[in-house]
């Protein structure tokens, strides 16, 4: 869309009244995208799109709605989404693993946590050697898995900062 100047409520209506007649004799659905680009036609105020659509009219070509969505594409909004969709869905990804991730670990803290508690309380000064290393076992082993884990996560917290910087150099270059 060309910039100008605003227009009031019954220039506006009047273009209204002019658009939803074409749209209907070329067989065009109403909707925001194919309604923008006959309104644009009607207006004048894209000169490139008006002349492309008379000549179209003028030839008896179709100006149904796949030219209709190609028009708008190509002269009222020519921004390519699909590369802002695919940043999304990457971002999406990424939150979902470090949200998995993150889960992951705090249902291992709370493990480990439970685990100390239940040594602690059978912990007791008058304990024998005998007693006490089934104890140092349990704990040798959750402090294993533990370890293990934050090991994990570690890793699983690495790839997604990794992909994230990706992400964001891509964006910087325009890639994406």
């Amino acid at each position: 869309m060309n910039a100008r100047a605003p227009i009031d409520f019954d220039r506006s209506s009047e273009y209204l009244r002019l658009t939803l007649p074409l749209m209907s004799k070329y067989k065009v659905p109403v909707t925001p995208e194919n309604y923008a680009a006959w309104y644009e036609y009607v207006s004048g105020g894209n000169l490139a799109l008006t002349e492309i659509i008379d000549d179209l009219i003028q030839k008896d070509k179709s100006v149904g709605e796949e030219v209709t969505s190609r028009l708008h594409k190509r002269y009222v909004d020519p921004i390519d989404y699909a590369p802002l969709i695919q940043a999304q869905k990457i971002f999406h990804r990424l939150a979902d693993r470090v949200t998995h991730s993150l889960t992951t670990a705090a249902g291992e803290t709370e493990q480990y946590d439970t685990s100390l508690k239940e040594v602690a309380q059978k912990i007791s000064a008058d304990m024998s050697t005998l007693q006490v290393r089934p104890l140092v076992g349990v704990l040798t082993l959750v402090s294993s898995q533990m370890s293990e884990g934050n090991q994990a996560l570690r890793k699983s917290l690495n790839k997604s900062r990794r992909e994230a910087e990706s992400l964001r150099d891509e964006l910087e270059k325009g890639k994406i």
